[in-house]
């Protein structure tokens, strides 16, 4: 999955790749360097129109080899825990530099 263009992962079209690709994920291998929540993070912090959570489902199923609808409540809800903690790492980070 190294140097794979994002448009040929599964459940990422055209829009999400260009999204992607405005925040410097340009590469498969860039977006699996970040993982699909740090990536889901930085598309949204920089978005003029604020993606929705089906991003960050496709972003994990682009990187797992799954589908984005198949991720059950379970899946789901450690990805959002997973960006809520992000986030709050990153507001502390954010604090500190200040």
């Amino acid at each position: 999955m190294t140097d794979h263009r994002l448009i040929d992962l599964p459940n990422i079209g055209a829009y999400s790749a260009h999204e992607l690709e405005r925040v410097d994920i340009v590469t498969a291998h860039d977006l699996r360097q970040l993982g699909a929540v740090q990536a889901f993070h930085r598309v949204w912090f920089h978005a003029e129109r604020k993606p929705t959570e089906n991003l960050l489902w496709a972003l994990a199923g682009a990187l797992d080899g799954r589908h984005w609808k198949s991720y059950d409540y379970h899946e789901k809800q450690a990805l959002l825990n997973a960006l809520e903690a992000h986030r709050k790492a990153q507001t502390l980070h954010d604090e500190l530099q200040a």
